[in-house]
């Protein structure tokens, strides 16, 4: 029983010191910004595409925000895969109270079936620019723009060794169930994996028109599950360097029940499966860190029944020690993001008194609902994305399985976010 303790401590004491040690490079990071970009110098052409499919909740703050960039030389396209899908109330109400000259709108024409919906879209949309067009900047329907968004992206492609420049979204979720407390935890781990790896959040990215060329990136969304991961292969491979903006994080006030939360993640999990092996390295970490508390803990209860005080006291420190490091790492993201959101002047308030009770709980219920979408994902091959099913045939492979118009039987907006 010692020397089973004393492995569960060390494995307990590692993990937390790599945890703290990735949080505190990534907090330096944040830290490292200082403010929105000037306009005191020319900028490129850049053109905006939004791929819509179902209403966002928040999708008329993002339509507006993207009308009102601090950017002197840009366009707005949006493609739409249906002209009877819900989402054109909320175009049309923008277009009537705002000056949608910039704006351009057009319904997908082909929906290939080797690939993802939002893929075709975005390759339409790609092979419709203006020739003239330096910069391409893309975003998703749930990510509200503050007014130097598409600034901050363009300035980080000066270097021409950066193929790729991204941001991320930070869950500020106005209803704080259980559901978004989770996958606010989850996000706040997910954000630092994919800064540390390397990663891509096609979300919120730009990059030069003649690197979507040179990558053929186009040529990769054609078999691909997920925008994101295609690029970040592409930029791999032909060895472009791929760059965080951390005056790009912005605020996401969706709420999400804890079920749908789990199918949420299975699906990026089952993205992610779809893009290669370094999945595993992912699942792998995750499961091992729900393992060790597990093991913790049955120690402890071992230890206390047989009055092993050592083992008592080890598998004590490795719990304390593991979720209080963990506590501590979010706080210090939160605070660091809150700075960087606060300084593009967006409202940062949402922890309130019957919130933080539910902190520690719920970061507890994360790692074992993340497990939990892990172990189910491993098993799937299939996977619904807003209404569409589609089959992983193989590694970089996938097929739709049939394709419909997307349909909404709620009255109005949708409370909750679109899975």
């Amino acid at each position: 029983m010692i020397l089973l303790a004393y492995v569960v401590f060390g494995l307990a004491v590692l993990l937390s010191f790599n945890q703290c040690l990735a949080v505190a490079f990534f907090v330096r990071l944040l830290r490292s910004y200082r403010g929105a970009p000037t306009n005191d110098q020319a900028k490129p052409k850049a053109t905006v595409i939004l791929s819509l499919r179902g209403p966002d909740p928040d999708l008329d703050v993002a339509l507006e925000g993207l009308l009102q960039q601090d950017y002197p030389n840009y366009s707005v396209h949006i493609i739409v895969d249906s002209d009877t899908d819900p989402v054109w109330q909320d175009i049309n109400r923008v277009r009537e109270k705002m000056d949608t000259s910039r704006v351009q709108v057009s319904v997908m024409q082909q929906a290939l079936s080797t690939c993802s919906l939002k893929c075709s879209s975005l390759i339409e949309a790609v092979e419709a620019l203006d020739p003239d067009c330096e910069v391409v900047a893309f975003i998703d329907g749930d990510t509200s723009p503050h007014r130097t968004w598409l600034a901050s992206l363009v300035d980080a492609l000066e270097d021409e060794r950066v193929g790729v420049a991204y941001g991320n979204r930070w869950f500020m979720p106005q209803s704080a169930n259980w559901g978004s407390l989770v996958r606010y935890f989850w996000n706040v781990g997910a954000i630092v994996q994919v800064w540390l790896n390397q990663l891509v959040w096609a979300g919120s990215m730009a990059m030069r028109k003649e690197t979507i060329e040179k990558a053929e990136v186009l040529a990769a969304w054609s078999c691909a599950f997920t925008d994101d991961a295609a690029v970040h292969r592409q930029m791999r491979k032909f060895g472009y360097k791929i760059r965080f903006v951390p005056g790009v994080l912005m605020a996401n006030r969706e709420a999400i029940s804890l079920s749908q939360f789990t199918y949420w993640v299975q699906r990026q999990l089952i993205s992610a499966k779809s893009s290669g092996p370094s999945w595993r390295l992912v699942a792998i970490h995750a499961l091992n860190l729900v393992g060790t508390q597990v093991a913790a803990g049955a120690v402890l209860l071992w230890a206390l029944a047989v009055g092993n005080e050592t083992a008592v006291m080890l598998s004590t420190v490795a719990i304390v020690a593991y979720w209080s490091t963990s506590l501590l790492c979010v706080l210090a993201l939160e605070s660091s993001v809150r700075r960087n959101i606060r300084m593009n002047q967006v409202e940062t308030e949402w922890i309130t008194s019957g919130v933080r009770w539910r902190f520690l709980p719920a970061l507890v219920l994360t790692h074992f609902a993340y497990a939990y979408a892990i172990c189910r994902a491993v098993f799937r091959t299939e996977v619904s994305w807003r209404g569409i099913d589609y089959r992983l045939v193989g590694r970089g492979e996938i097929k739709m399985l049939g394709y419909q118009p997307y349909s909404d039987d709620s009255e109005g907006r949708p409370s909750e976010s679109v899975i």
